[in-house]
């Protein structure tokens, strides 16, 4: 019987978890330790572009480089 295989996903992704603030948009990727906010969404989504390249400038992590950014939001509600 031949051995199982496990493929790994021909794209790796980095995941970014968002929220809106008080005042500002946050955003936090556990995986890398970056954390950064915007007073837009699209202002967000500049700072964690640059916040991830900056992180994954490090030698260990130049292969991440590959990856893409998913940036999953997360609104909370107020109970009634």
């Amino acid at each position: 019987m031949p051995k199982a295989t496990i493929e790994k996903p021909k794209e790796d992704v980095i995941t970014v978890h968002a929220r809106k603030g008080d005042k500002f948009f946050i955003a936090e990727c556990k995986e890398l330790g970056v954390y950064t906010q915007g007073e837009t969404w699209e202002e967000l989504e500049r700072n964690i572009r640059e916040a991830v390249e900056l992180s994954l400038e490090d030698e260990e992590l130049r292969d991440k480089k590959k990856k893409k950014i998913l940036i999953s939001y997360h609104e909370y509600l107020q109970a009634k």
